[in-house]
């Protein structure tokens, strides 16, 4: 059996495609073809950068099986080989890709808080298993309680991530900034945000994601401390930017159309969602939290949008077990008065 990513790329369904990559990986097991399964699961997992296209659920379920095939592969080689080195190296990327998954897996409304906490276990357990610092798995976390909307552990593991010694599965300095700029925006400590922004803004810290991952963070801070010109130029700019990385960036498009409306600036945000409505669709059909984002910015726009952003809302609340996106929505539209 030989996988091809090609003829997965043709399907142009995300779910389709989910779907089709699930069922090759099942015969694969069932065929006891581990290296094609360990190739499914670099692919749907992503090997040099993170791959969007797939749900984070099923993505973590590959990644906790290739990596304890990659831990067999490793004890399986002799000692002091260029094989040992290459099955080592192998194992420490998927440990590596950990730190993408486990903060992002609540955007997938299939991952149950069961199956959350049973991934971030997996992922502690690992890092004390190869003696990694636990810096970078409280970062995953406050990542995750994020998009969970507990603000508590939120605030408990930055502090933890702060206060624990970074080593060798640390992010590039410009991923760092970035994720004190998201906590910043979180506990809603604006000028702290453009104050850290500054570095990235002048191009002193960059990486294949940042300035795009924080974009956002950074423009809705501009408008909540006034400097609203600034933070339109700088719109524009991460628009224009964005646009060169359409499909890699798509899930970070719905919230920045979002910031043209207290910018006073509908008509823009509406030929934008003209413009990527198919994109960011295609997209939500294994991320719920860009459909969220969607509704978020089609409800100027659209009458139906802010009852399905209700649902939606009710639907995550209930898996992360409060009220935070519904609060959220209460506090942005009330009733049915758009503020």
């Amino acid at each position: 059996m030989t996988f091809h990513p090609d003829q997965i790329e043709q399907i142009t369904d995300r779910r389709e495609r989910q779907k089709a990559t699930i069922q090759q990986f099942n015969q694969a097991m069932e065929a006891h073809d581990y290296e094609t399964a360990a190739a499914i699961s670099d692919y749907v997992v992503g090997e040099e950068t993170r791959q969007h296209g797939f749900g984070c659920d099923w993505q973590m379920h590959c990644l906790k099986w290739l990596t304890h095939w990659r831990q067999h592969q490793f004890s399986e080689t002799p000692n002091n080989s260029p094989e040992e080195d290459q099955a080592f190296n192998k194992l420490m990327g998927c440990l590596w890709r950990f730190k993408w998954l486990v903060g992002d897996l609540p955007r997938d409304l299939n991952a149950t808080l069961d199956s959350i906490q049973e991934a971030n276990q997996e992922m502690q357990q690992w890092y004390e298993r190869y003696k990694f610092s636990p810096a970078m798995l409280h970062k995953s976390l406050m990542e995750q309680n994020i998009l969970l909307g507990n603000v508590d552990a939120v605030r408990e593991h930055y502090q933890k991530w702060q206060d624990n010694e970074h080593d060798n599965m640390n992010d590039c300095p410009a991923c760092e900034q970035s994720t004190q700029i998201q906590y910043h925006h979180f506990i809603r400590d604006y000028n702290q945000v453009l104050e850290l922004a500054k570095p990235i803004l002048a191009g002193e810290l960059t990486c294949a994601e940042v300035p795009h991952n924080c974009y956002y963070y950074i423009v809705h801070s501009l408008i909540q401390t006034g400097n609203t010109a600034r933070a339109r130029h700088l719109l524009d700019h991460a628009i224009e930017h964005l646009e060169t990385e359409r499909q890699e960036f798509i899930q970070l498009i719905p919230q920045l159309i979002q910031l043209y409306y207290p910018l006073n600036d509908p008509d823009t945000a509406e030929e934008l969602i003209n413009e990527y409505n198919d994109d960011i669709f295609a997209a939500s059909q294994t991320d719920i939290l860009t459909y969220w984002h969607y509704l978020l910015a089609i409800i100027p726009q659209n009458d139906e949008a802010l009852a399905n952003a209700r649902e939606i809302a009710k639907d995550i609340d209930h898996r992360n077990g409060n009220s935070y996106y519904q609060t959220q929505l209460d506090w942005l539209f009330g009733e049915t008065t758009i503020h």
